[in-house]
């Protein structure tokens, strides 16, 4: 059963429901989440006190984290009810997914949440249509209605709605059905379109008081003029007009398909900027009728809200997960940003693009260089220039007259720009216009881990590290990095100017769409140094290969020296304790390695010590700030803390003699052995996992790697028995199944462990 259906089963199975009781009275919610949930909706409460609202809440934290389906259910009950969601439902979704609908309908209406529900009937019409043999006919995407298509599809909006009424009703869900009154419109253009109406007005009363009396009302696209004439409107149409008067949280499209597909690829489209496709978008031939339409209205609606605003076009089924997760579901359509080429450096706006440099521009906030001085230098070199319409972003290629690859001098970028995605759609904007690009970063580079992630290859001298991508060819790689050799002596070897890594860190939130799973990295050193930045300069390319290369697979990450300070008591240590301070002065580490929590288990992602060793309290604190901070704009990502510091230290000053006592706690620490996951996560791609796993390492006082879920675990235990290795041979993976070891009982490692030590 669905975890909708299951929602619907609990108020109406008593069975279900006591099952549900003694399953749930181990994890009761907070004393406050009654208040907080509170509804007009009054709802049925099991003979254990626990209402059906808090079991349906429970059932939500299937889909999502607990933290955020309650936030959500905050989020959206801080405003007024008829201002939490409006969904437009296509007709398609009323005849295939009828149940599912009413379903994930009742579902928000059990926690008390109002959804506004506004449908066409565009299939059942052509399908009436067809049987009376009336032909349709369409003029620029809209449906040209004359008297007799008006009279059929005033009664299939009719009975639509109510099919949709009664199937909410069915499932103990009050609704409204709404046939008219809302819209009050003109004729659109009545001798091309006859009796197709454009609203004028919009009554928000009805729905409004639809909602107090604790109904969901369900509206038709169907206008009145005002001497009374029905006019048909476009579904989409309506529900756009709604939208600019209610000005709800949520605007969410339903359709049978769960998304937009592309009519030649067959592919679902994750996102469209509107900015930059759209007029590519409407020439495209398979955009037509409907499609059409429901794009120029979803553009029209969102040029009337803030660029922050979009608009979700997903299934029925998928509901729940739209509203009550950070990820999602089907198409995004927001407005983006345009992104414009040029290699004429006079066509630039010099004033916009100025307020960008002097603010964002390394080398020109440091006063290595000027405005004035780069722009003139654009004009005696072949280049190509990247920025959007805003100027959120500036990037530059410098194009070899003779052989060799192109070089990336600069690529700068706003917090904005960041935040939007825009950088990440020049990047891909220049990788189509550039087969092979090369770049260097120098040791103090923020941007090098970004610069990492979107490269084939690497190659590292002294303080400086060429990039490159697209060349296959190894002799032209060893001239690349031969002639980078050469450059590298040289102080004044040009650098790509860049800030990507500042501003996605000061607006928390890194800007890549695209997937880099499955990419091999390789690179002529066995670790990545600290971020560095450098380039040779831009008319002479990279060169010489004089190493093998190596792949980096889980590159070690070498921590900072933490300076040790009392007053720097983080809140991180056990409510509670029996003995506030141990018994014995020091605890036993491991050395030969961990026997548990050695994989990632629970993320996709994980931070691996390399040495056993004591972890305090204060690195665990810190390393755990510095990651939340680097996933916190990522919707969907989850945080694994693998490690807790429950045992006490204790200190006392050099005079103190001898028989006076251990002295106060000074903090509390963790030990680990080798090979022990520290931290987890999950819900985000490589290279945003990667960073937090970066930042943290430099908090913990042990050598740490990064690690993958299904990679193979390469630190094993190394001074165990004979027996023991035997017995851990033998034992199977079953989750965590447990075995008997030498001392008590410990966790049996998964498979890939490997066991030949």
């Amino acid at each position: 059963m669905s975890l909708v259906r299951a929602s619907i089963a609990i108020g109406r199975r008593a069975c279900v429901r006591n099952a549900l009781q003694s399953s749930l009275a181990r994890t009761l919610v907070p004393a406050g989440s009654r208040a907080l949930y509170q509804g007009p909706s009054s709802l049925h409460t099991n003979r254990g006190g626990i209402s059906e609202k808090e079991t349906i809440v429970k059932l939500l934290y299937n889909i999502g984290s607990r933290k955020e389906v309650e936030q959500y259910l905050r989020h959206f009950s801080s405003v007024e009810s008829h201002q939490f969601a409006l969904i437009k439902v296509g007709g398609a979704v009323l005849t295939d997914d009828l149940d599912t609908l009413a379903s994930s309908l009742t579902f928000l209406y059990r926690v008390g949440l109002y959804p506004i529900v506004v449908h066409g009937a565009g299939p059942q019409l052509n399908g009436l249509l067809e049987k009376a043999g009336v032909e349709p006919e369409y003029h620029d995407g809209i449906r040209v209605t004359d008297a007799k298509t008006l009279e059929i599809a005033r009664k299939v909006f009719q009975d639509e709605n109510l099919k949709l009424v009664e199937a909410l009703e069915k499932l103990g869900t009050r609704a409204r059905p709404i046939n008219g009154g809302v819209f009050t419109a003109d004729y659109l253009d009545k001798e091309k379109y006859q009796f197709v109406g454009k609203i004028t007005h919009v009554n928000k009363e009805l729905v409004e008081s639809s909602i107090r009396s604790g109904a969901l009302p369900i509206l038709t696209s169907l206008a009145d003029t005002p001497s009374g004439q029905i006019l048909n409107v476009n579904a989409d149409v309506a529900a756009g007009e709604l939208a600019r008067v209610l000005e709800p949280l949520k605007v969410v499209y339903l359709n049978e398909k769960g998304g937009l597909f592309h009519g030649e690829t067959k592919k679902k489209i994750d996102v469209i900027n509107l900015d930059e496709e759209y007029e590519d978008l409407l020439k495209e031939p398979w955009v037509r009728y409907g499609t059409k339409l429901k794009i120029k209205e979803i553009h029209d609606l969102l040029m009337h809200l803030p660029r922050s605003s979009s608009v979700s076009i997903i299934s029925a089924e998928h509901l729940h997960k739209e509203l009550f997760t950070h990820s999602g579901a089907g198409t995004l359509i927001r407005r983006g940003h345009r992104i414009t080429p040029q290699e004429d450096p006079t066509k630039l706006d010099a004033d916009r693009l100025r307020t960008l440099l002097e603010n964002n521009d390394p080398e020109i906030v440091e006063g290595k260089s000027s405005v004035a001085r780069y722009l003139q230098s654009l004009k005696d070199r072949k280049v190509k220039i990247y920025h959007d319409s805003a100027y959120d972003i500036f990037a530059v290629v410098a194009v070899p007259e003779e052989e060799g690859a192109p070089f990336l001098e600069k690529f700068v970028a706003t917090r904005t720009g960041v935040l939007n995605n825009v950088t990440d759609n020049v990047w891909q904007m220049i990788k189509k216009d550039f087969k092979k690009l090369a770049w260097v970063a120098s040791k103090n580079d923020e941007n090098k881990g970004w610069y990492f992630d979107r490269a084939d290859g690497s190659h590292t001298i002294n303080d400086r590290t060429l990039f490159w991508y697209g060349e296959e060819d190894l002799d032209a790689v060893q001239k690349y990095i031969k002639r980078f050799a050469e450059d590298s002596t040289n102080s004044s070897a040009a650098t790509t100017s860049s800030n990507i890594a500042q501003a996605s860190s000061a607006g928390v939130q890194h800007f890549s769409t695209a997937s880099r799973t499955g990419v091999r990295y390789y690179s002529t050193t066995t670790s990545i140094q600290p971020r560095s930045g450098g380039m040779f300069a831009p008319h002479r390319l990279p060169a010489n290969l004089g190493n093998t290369f190596q792949p980096i697979v889980a590159p070690v990450l070498r921590p900072a020296i933490l300076s040790q300070r009392r007053f720097a008591v983080p809140n991180f240590r056990p409510k509670r304790m029996k003995f506030k301070k141990a018994f014995r002065g020091f605890f036993p580490i491991h050395e030969g390695g961990s026997l548990r929590a050695t994989t990632v288990y629970h993320g996709d992602y994980g931070l691996q010590t390399m040495e056993g060793g004591r972890i305090s309290d204060r690195e665990l604190d810190q390393a755990r700030t510095v990651i939340r901070r680097v996933l916190k704009p990522h919707k969907g990502s989850r945080f694994y803390l693998r490690a807790f510091p429950d045992r006490p230290v204790s200190t006392k000053g050099a005079e103190t003699r001898m028989g006076k006592g251990k002295g106060a706690v000074e903090y509390f620490a963790t030990w680990v052995a080798e090979g022990r996951i520290l931290f987890e996560c999950k819900g985000v791609r490589r290279e945003v996992g990667y960073e937090a796993m970066r930042v943290a390492a430099h908090a913990i006082g042990l050598h740490t790697r990064f690690v993958e879920r299904d990679e193979d675990n390469l630190v094993a235990p190394r001074v165990l028995p004979h027996f023991v290795r035997e017995k851990v041979r033998k034992m199977e993976w079953n989750g965590f199944t447990r075995g008997e070891g030498v001392k008590g009982t410990f966790r049996a490692m998964p498979k890939p462990y490997p066991y030949t030590v």
